[in-house]
């Protein structure tokens, strides 16, 4: 099975900007990736109320 997270960003002092982020991974290696990332907000100092969605929630696909 395929994860596929999509996300955009803005920022409200440059008003014309608009990114956007897809990222796509096998599922196998979604637990290691997911927990490496949360120890480096952790190590940096992050506040988790700041929203990570990919973190909260994870997108059913079918299997391929």
């Amino acid at each position: 099975m395929k994860l596929v997270f999509i996300d955009e960003t803005s920022d409200s002092k440059f008003s014309k900007y608009l990114g956007l982020s897809c990222v796509v991974i096998d599922c196998a290696f979604y637990r290691g990736i997911k927990e490496q990332f949360q120890k480096i907000l952790n190590e940096s100092g992050w506040i988790e109320s700041v929203q990570v969605a990919g973190l909260a929630r994870c997108m059913h696909a079918r299997r391929d």
